[in-house]
């Protein structure tokens, strides 16, 4: 067993409306009488029996799963793995209604339903320990990653209507909710035994924690509703969540079973478990508050009847955990949500044609602090254009995308805090994601356009300027498909091995050519973006507040025909111009237009803006002077011939 499991805090049983997942990825309810088809997908489950008297099928618009057999029978059905049912990206909801219990053979003090969530989907047959041995099909005993919720049929008797729930990792052969990390039983909570059959079920799981609603009958004779709930927490990790038979695989994805069981039964015995409805759904909690609300607030979030662990003891429904998923659904008008305290969430979602905006509180408080169990943290515009301004801290990867259309700034400071500098960017969508500046050690501009906003007043300001380790944009240097927009801002490329110059050049060349590269949406007839090997920019110190060193590319906004990058066109520049005519070079040599070579189109950039200054702040520049150039152009021309 892995020790990162926590036991449950104890649970508490509270009133509760029974709310509907905010996102639902699945759907089935058993209606068209075929059980390997839920209603969406074909062949979606796969049978699992075992017993002679074991049967799963779909009729009167349920499931009907018997277990019939000697010792320990079940009739299953088991899904394949699923991407959508991934706790550790998103908090799951799992729910299941019209539960009912009925035998032929008076055996329901042996009846268990058991809704399971799996590592990997069940293989139709296991050798009896020790092996080899006879085979059996197989059930979630025999898997090695498990979260189980067993729900006891009981023998019509009060009291004996229970629920168990248990989580096991690394952990074959053994009953997750008993013999792993016991989250909810009736032997450590007696609020686990009902005194009416349960109805319903609906399970919210995530990495962090867990909360369970139960309906049941009021007695065995009065059918009146009775709801409960109850909450605790967990603490997994998705490198313990993994099939064993495959080595390569790491994904936190997970498959679903539902199984009917008997314990100790004759060889004539069988009790069917009818569930009319199963659904999946990914809890991302909206919010419903007035412009100005503050994200602390529980009554500004839908699905507020969902409780979980917050810290050590505290329950609360505000999203405001490891994993957290939010969403900013459609609005009439703009939105402004205040982060009056820190927030800890692993995922945003923007939905709405209206502006949200995400903004910290009164001096400076509220910060959003992104850490989640999964690959990486989120932040996804589907439509809209929306601002988060609240300081943003990382503690995994960062994977942005936009829509087409559709556009999200973080306008506050993103800073790795993960400890190790490592952090990676990842850019997708068609649209637009803007940021102060990106500092962090991989960036993958892999669609759409990841802009740095606009540095106001200063050019190359350090608050704009940004660090980028490894830096990959979609399609080749020569024909790239997304766009990295420095705007009017300075990045230092800070890479390990062979000099990438040639490809920045080739990029900042797509990027006057095709609008996709290396680009600049403050380029002007006369301002581009220069660049240039550190070690001669800016050797052994700074380029716009960033680290410089033997091994880095300085990008700078600046003067078309600045050659040294230091803002101003004037004779010196000339000079490099002019001891590289006609041949080959880079920005520094002259190459103005990115095409490899120094020739006449390059002299015409420089001579256009000679004895201009790169504006700072509320700067004019100086007005050209040209006089001093016309010999030289002269000579630079018959040289050409």
């Amino acid at each position: 067993m892995n020790s990162k499991i926590k036991l449950a805090v104890a649970a508490v049983p509270l009133l509760s409306a029974y709310a509907l997942a905010v996102d639902p990825v699945f759907v089935d309810n058993f209606a068209n009488g075929v059980v390997e088809d839920s209603d969406a997908s074909p062949a979606f489950w796969s049978q699992r029996l075992s017993g002679g008297l074991s049967t799963a099928v779909e009729s009167g618009g349920a499931a009907r799963l018997t277990a019939g057999g000697s010792q320990y029978p079940h009739g299953q059905i088991a899904s394949q793995v699923q991407s959508d049912f991934n706790f550790f990206r998103a908090p799951i909801v799992v729910q299941g209604s019209g539960l009912n219990f009925t035998s032929s053979t008076n055996s329901l003090n042996k009846g268990i339903f058991r809704m399971s969530m799996l590592s990997r989907t069940l293989f139709l047959e296991a050798p009896v320990p020790p092996a080899p041995g006879p085979a059996i099909d197989d059930s979630e005993y025999w898997a090695d990653d498990v979260v189980a919720l067993r729900i006891e049929s009981g023998n019509n008797t009060p009291g004996q209507y229970s629920v168990a729930m248990g989580v096991k990792e690394n952990y074959p052969q053994h009953n997750s909710e008993y013999d792993g990390f016991q989250l909810f039983n009736p032997g450590n909570n007696p609020g686990a035994n009902f005194s009416g059959p349960v109805r319903n079920f609906r399970l919210v799981y995530g990495a962090k924690f867990w909360n369970l609603t139960i309906t049941h009958d009021t007695s065995p004779t009065d059918t009146t509703p009775v709801t409960a709930n109850f909450t605790g927490g967990v603490d997994q990790f998705m490198v313990n969540w993994k099939d064993p038979a495959d080595l390569g695989a790491l994904t936190g994805d997970s498959a679903i079973a539902l199984q009917t069981q008997l314990n100790n039964a004759g060889g004539t015995e069988q009790a069917t478990a009818a569930l009319e409805q199963f659904t999946v759904g990914q809890l991302r909690q909206g919010w419903q508050g007035p412009s100005g609300g503050n994200w602390s607030d529980p009554a500004n979030w839908s699905d507020s009847d969902i409780l979980h662990v917050n810290g050590d003891n505290a329950v609360s429904s505000v999203p405001n955990f490891v994993g957290a998923n939010v969403r900013f659904g459609n609005s009439a008008n703009p939105v402004v949500v205040t982060t009056d305290v820190d927030q800890t969430v692993g995922a945003l979602y923007f939905d709405s044609a209206a502006s949200y905006t995400v903004q910290p509180g009164g001096l400076g408080q509220g910060t959003l602090q992104m850490d989640t169990r999964w690959f990486a943290n989120e932040v996804n515009a589907l439509q809209g254009s929306h601002t988060v301004i609240s300081p943003i801290n990382l503690y995994k990867d960062l994977r942005v995308s936009a829509e087409a259309g559709a556009k999200v700034t973080l306008s506050g400071q993103v800073t790795d805090l993960s400890g190790a500098g490592t952090l990676a960017l990842a850019k997708n969508g068609a649209g637009t994601i803007e940021m102060l500046n990106v500092r962090l050690f991989d960036v993958a501009v892999n669609a759409g356009t990841l802009r740095v906003s606009p540095g106001t007043p200063l050019n190359n300001a350090p608050e704009g300027a940004s660090l980028i380790r490894n830096l990959t944009i979609a399609g080749t240097p020569t024909a790239p498909t997304a766009a990295l927009d420095l705007s009017n801002n300075a990045l230092v490329l800070d890479y390990n091995g062979a000099s990438p110059i040639d490809n920045v050049r080739e990029l900042l060349r797509a990027g006057i050519t095709t609008g996709f590269g290396i680009v600049s949406s403050s380029t002007t007839t006369s301002r581009r973006l220069g660049y240039g090997e550190g070690s001669v920019v800016a050797p052994g110190g700074t380029f716009a507040g960033q680290p410089v060193d033997g091994d880095s590319i300085v990008i700078a906004y600046t003067v078309a025909g600045d050659a040294n990058l230091d803002f101003t066109v004037n004779i010196t520049d000339f000079a490099n111009l002019a001891a590289n005519f006609n041949s080959t070079g880079l920005w520094r040599s002259g190459d103005f237009d990115y095409n490899g070579t120094v020739n006449i189109s390059d002299f015409a950039l420089l001579a256009a803006n000679f004895n201009q200054t790169l504006p700072r702040g509320a700067a004019v520049p100086e007005p050209a002077t040209l006089s001093g150039l016309a010999a030289g152009a002269l000579l630079l021309v018959r040289r050409r011939k």
